[in-house]
């Protein structure tokens, strides 16, 4: 999970090349005269984080929804990488 306050789904991109999964989050808040918000600080900010990501990760099925300010990604395994149990005949 990660915190993306003043964030939407449009304004945080994430990309997988060779094996490192890049987040990054451009917030936009709501700017109005004469009130200062919450994510002002935050705006026209770029936040970027990198990770390595192991081998059993499948790049291709990595989901990441946004709500309320929290990106939550899920890292599926491979289906090779998931232990597998063999009957005994």
């Amino acid at each position: 999970m990660a915190n993306v306050p003043g964030c939407s789904r449009d304004d945080v991109t994430i990309q997988v090349d060779d094996g490192v999964l890049t987040l990054r989050a451009t917030p936009r808040s709501p700017r109005t005269a004469g009130h200062r918000t919450l994510h002002e600080g935050l705006a026209d900010s770029i936040a970027e984080r990198r990770f390595s990501l192991p081998d059993v990760i499948d790049a291709e099925h990595i989901t990441a929804p946004v709500r309320d300010g929290i990106l939550r990604l899920t890292l599926p395994k491979r289906a090779a990488a998931n232990p597998r149990r063999i009957p005994v005949s």
